[in-house]
C-alpha cells in the first residue's frame, strides 16, 4: 500500500519542511528530512525487491 502512494508522502513532507522553515521550527524540519531519508530509502528497498521478484507488483 505504501509503495503506491510513496510520492504524495513526499510531497507532503517537502511541504511539512518548508511550513517548518518558515516559522523556524528546526525540530520539525529535522523530523520531516529524517522522515523524506527513510522513504527514500525505503523507495530503493522495494525498488530493489520488485527486481528481485521477492514482492509483487501493485496492480
Amino acid at each position: 500500500m505504501y509503495p503506491d502512494n510513496w510520492i504524495m508522502w513526499q510531497i507532503y513532507n517537502l511541504s511539512k519542511i518548508v511550513q517548518s522553515i518558515m516559522i523556524l521550527n528546526i525540530a520539525n524540519v529535522i523530523k520531516y528530512v529524517f522522515y523524506l531519508f527513510n522513504a527514500m530509502l525505503g523507495y530503493i528497498t522495494w525498488k530493489d525487491d520488485k527486481k528481485k521478484g521477492t514482492i509483487l507488483a501493485s496492480s
